[in-house]
């Protein structure tokens, strides 16, 4: 649970009312949007006053620990704070970079990042459509046309998993271009007869791939009775935890991660996932209810990764739009 901190600061940054939250989120009151709100903005501030570098962009050296940019680790960070309505192509505070002016001065990273998959692609392009970016010309690059060049007669964009296939899938929706059959037909095929995907690294019954799916099947048209999207929310329901979150497979124990995108998934298929009394709460543990108690009185969401849970830039760009419903 959390408490807003520098709320007026943050109202300020983002152009939205200004919203004062007095003590802690109750599980029972989190159905009010305001409450959703306030915990994404919290998430947002400790984002940007923690880990954007002075670059703009956003990354640490994994043996140091020290501030280092990179790519993947600003997207991430891009779509985080636009899902809360924060233009990251505007400076924060007295900050002359943004992550927006890193991806431009750095484009010869990120086309190495976007030529790696089709996933890295979609990814890239998702992170510039939610920047009001054109990421048909940004930085002189026509990032969609790199895309599409990544298909493959048989369907996959570069790719051998649905993780990233499904990134591929919706970015093409979001920039409005068309979604080869194929592509579709390619990311059902991988659909075990459970209904899940796994990870493409070999982890079964992963709720993260299965998650991501379902976004992708919903964003390209896919009806909503469609087998493959009933399957996977049987599968969901199935896997789901008696505390009302997910892990990322069989015996790995709950996590942000999973559970975000899981919440994300079922906001793209018009689930009712944050009813006390619906299909998806188990005894009055809800989704939501489940992600929230990962939010610490910074704002962050943690992860815990053996030494008890800690503030973790990874669940916090992964929660923040979840928290609000953003797919």
């Amino acid at each position: 649970m959390y408490i807003i901190k520098n709320s007026r600061i943050l109202s300020l940054i983002l152009g939205l009312p200004l919203l004062v939250l007095v003590g802690c989120v109750a599980t029972e009151t989190i159905q009010d949007t305001s409450i959703k709100s306030e915990a994404a903005q919290a998430g947002v501030i400790w984002l940007i006053e923690n880990n954007q570098n002075d670059d703009g962009g956003y990354g640490t050296d994994f043996e140091t620990g020290q501030p280092a940019s990179n790519i993947p680790s600003t997207i991430d960070a891009i779509q985080a704070i636009a899902s809360m309505g924060q233009a990251p192509d505007k400076p924060y505070a007295d900050r002359k970079n943004t992550p927006v002016s890193y991806l431009r001065e750095n484009v010869s990273s990120l086309t190495a990042y976007v030529e790696g998959s089709g996933g890295n692609a979609g990814k890239a392009i998702l992170a510039l459509v939610e920047a009001n970016q054109d990421p048909r010309e940004f930085a002189g690059t026509d990032w969609v046309k790199m895309l599409i060049e990544q298909a493959t007669p048989s369907g996959p964009y570069n790719t051998a998993d649905a993780f990233n296939q499904s990134l591929a899938i919706r970015a093409l929706a979001a920039v409005n271009e068309p979604i080869p059959d194929d592509a579709v037909q390619w990311l059902k095929d991988q659909q075990a007869e459970d209904g899940s995907w796994d990870d493409g690294f070999g982890t079964l019954q992963n709720p993260d791939a299965t998650a991501i799916s379902i976004m992708a099947l919903s964003a390209a048209g896919v009806s909503a009775d469609d087998a493959a999207l009933a399957k996977a929310l049987q599968f969901l329901a199935g896997s789901q935890l008696p505390s009302g979150g997910w892990e990322y497979g069989p015996g790995f124990g709950e996590n942000a991660n999973s559970t975000a995108l899981v919440i994300q998934a079922l906001a793209s298929a018009g689930e009712n996932y944050n009813a006390d009394d619906g299909d998806w709460s188990q005894d009055g543990n809800t989704p939501l209810s489940a992600l929230m108690t990962y939010q610490s009185s910074t704002g962050a969401f943690q992860a815990d990764f053996g030494q008890g849970p800690v503030d973790n830039f990874l669940a916090t760009v992964q929660a923040i739009p979840a928290v609000i419903a953003q797919p």
